[in-house]
């Protein structure tokens, strides 16, 4: 009688598991494809020292290589990021993206589409390391209605579930947007709030930026030439997002003042009014090097939401943190210390 009530039990968990697979089948099949990506490229990257040693990688990438040990040190030493073994490798992309991400949001209203993963619970967009797939997936949105972007990555954290390594597009930023990149990716590790993919990146950027400040002033002094070229890439980034910003105020006062009985080709009109006047306006930001932000420019006159959101979902609580680090009396790991035990 016990075997068969144990043999009853197994076979219900057995079939609740074959039902459980069977309804997320896509989403077990896209966790393989990425497992899949992301295991080449660890298998694929070599030690930064080898790297160092060959004297066919180019000599104006290997400065930034350098770099990684002191600025993984300072992150650990003086951040109060955690230790482990990230960034301690390269993959040589060869020039290449390896990594596409999908980003959607509704047409008349600044809400992004969300995607939902085990672990990291909710998050606004989705990764892939096959642009086919990429593609498929965008176009599959794009028919549902919604703005849809594509784009590649420059870097990724697996939040310490790999040994992520360095990609060599990486290497071409300047000492401190490097810094500030790894710092940013290095952070996700140690604080990740789930199912807010706007705190959490908000978080990072704040850490990142302030990081690569005091990793610069720690390594070279204040106000040394490198520190200086960084405020000024600083400072239009920190313009930019401002703008950007206002945009999303102004957008969301349009979207909300749509009569609920407006023809779709009617909204879309005035959408796209209000993103060529958006565009025109960006023009007379005064930034210190406007050509790098020419294709954002360019995008802001496709009039698409996902380019607005993106500035929402990185820059959108900066206000926030910088209040909560005068709290902290400006001691940038005294509050990576509270945030990382607030959100463990």
């Amino acid at each position: 009688m016990k075997r068969t009530t144990l043999r009853l039990v197994l076979l219900g968990i057995a079939i609740g598991f074959t039902i459980l697979a069977l309804l997320n089948l896509s989403l077990i099949d896209y966790g393989l494809s990425q497992l899949k990506g992301q295991l080449h490229i660890i298998t694929a990257s070599r030690p930064i020292e080898e790297f160092l040693k060959d004297p066919a990688f180019p000599d104006s990438l290997k400065q930034n290589l350098r770099r990684v040990k002191s600025i993984r040190r300072f992150a650990i030493d003086s951040l109060g990021l955690k230790e482990n073994d990230q960034y301690k490798t390269l993959y040589d992309q060869e020039g290449k993206p390896v990594l596409w991400l999908v980003t959607a949001s509704e047409k008349f209203r600044l809400k992004s589409h969300t995607w939902t993963f085990p672990v990291i619970g909710e998050v606004e967009y989705k990764g892939f390391f096959e642009k086919s797939a990429a593609n498929r997936e965008a176009e599959e949105l794009r028919r549902s209605g919604l703005d849809v972007s594509l784009g590649t990555v420059g870097a990724w954290s697996t939040l310490g579930w790999f040994d992520d390594p360095l990609l060599s597009r990486m290497l071409e930023r300047s000492e401190g947007s490097f810094a500030e990149l790894l710092i940013h990716e290095m952070s996700h590790g140690t604080v990740y709030i789930p199912d807010d993919t706007e705190a959490s990146e908000n978080l990072a950027t704040f850490i990142g930026e302030e990081g690569a400040i005091r990793y610069l002033r720690s390594r070279y002094g204040a106000e040394s030439p490198a520190e200086k070229a960084y405020r000024l890439e600083r400072e239009d980034e920190q313009s930019t997002g401002v703008f950007m910003l206002s945009c999303a105020r102004r957008l969301e006062h349009l979207y909300s003042g749509f009569p609920k009985d407006m023809p779709l080709h009617e909204k879309q009109k005035h959408k796209m009014e209000l993103f060529e006047e958006f565009a025109t306006s960006f023009d007379s930001l005064g930034l210190n090097n406007p050509q790098i932000y020419s294709r954002l420019r360019q995008r802001l006159a496709d009039a698409n939401n996902t380019v607005i959101l993106a500035y929402v979902r990185y820059r959108s609580g900066q206000n926030v943190f910088g209040d909560a680090l005068l709290n902290n009396g400006g001691d940038l790991r005294k509050l990576v210390d509270s945030l990382s035990s607030a959100h463990q």
